[in-house]
């Protein structure tokens, strides 16, 4: 039996200066889809929303019908295929010319959770016990520094090279997948979200958002809050600064970089997202 997404919300929002976003995202009843413009190249939009025009309609005709034996295989040959989609739309025109964006699919099948990024789309989850963990790791000479131990974790917040990506969807080459799964069972909250979230919400905000938030709707808002805050901060600023409605948090933005948040919680069987 195929299993739903369960409470589900999400939110996008421009960047600073931005008439629209690079960003483009959908839900479909057991997964989910991100695509992030990469900043720098040429049609950006264009190939984020070709990634998920691309995608969405494969997964939901192909998807119910995989299972966890040829999961991984058909996420990676299908992120292929988008490649290979989105690298020939882009030749049609001058304009589009190595247009590229960074994808995340988030799957049910069975009683898996299944993560396939490429590029700086990423994932966490929170445990029932609380846990946070990270589901994915950004394809960036930034996270190749960390991995190496040429420089701390926190520099994937501060790096110069944090924004410059090694894979992407749009690339001569098929991008690298690197696919990951959870239990179902031992989910409490989902969070998939674009870059522009992820570099500007450390991972204790992220914990301590969702060990105190109300609601979804108020999870967002914290994310968002501390997104469009013009410095680097923490929950404990947004906190001080309450007396900000949380639109005029997104009138003082400074962030140049376009944001996507999907979160998701109580992911059962049979339910349908709102």
């Amino acid at each position: 039996m195929v299993k739903y997404m369960g409470n589900v919300k999400s939110r996008a929002e421009p960047g600073k200066d931005h008439e629209k976003s690079q960003d483009y995202h959908t839900i479909g009843s057991n997964f989910c889809i991100i695509a992030d413009g990469v900043t720098g190249k040429k049609a950006g939009d264009v190939a984020a929303k070709a990634v998920v025009d691309y995608l969405e309609p494969r997964l939901t005709q192909e998807s119910e019908s995989w299972n966890s034996e040829n999961v991984d295989q058909n996420l990676v040959s299908l992120l292929a295929d988008a490649n290979k989609y989105v690298r020939k739309l882009g030749q049609k025109k001058a304009s589009t010319r190595d247009m590229r964006a960074s994808a995340l699919i988030v799957l049910i099948v069975g009683d898996e959770v299944y993560f396939a990024p490429v590029g700086d789309c990423g994932a966490y989850v929170i445990t029932n016990d609380g846990e946070l963990e990270k589901m994915t790791e950004e394809q960036t000479h930034t996270s190749l520094l960390v991995k190496r131990g040429i420089v701390g974790k926190n520099a994937l917040y501060t790096h110069p090279t944090r924004a410059m990506l090694t894979g992407s969807i749009g690339m001569e080459k098929d991008p690298k997948v690197k696919v990951t799964s959870k239990p179902l069972s031992e989910i409490k909250y989902l969070l998939a979200a674009s870059d522009g979230i992820l570099k500007y919400v450390p991972e204790e905000d992220i914990e301590d958002i969702f060990e105190n938030c109300e609601s979804l709707e108020d999870a967002l808002n914290m994310l968002f809050k501390i997104w469009a805050s013009p410095e680097k901060v923490s929950r404990m600023h947004a906190e001080v600064d309450k007396e900000k409605t949380y639109d005029e948090h997104l009138e003082a933005k400074s962030r140049e970089d376009d944001a996507t948040a999907i979160i998701m919680e109580n992911m059962v069987e049979g339910s349908q997202n709102e």
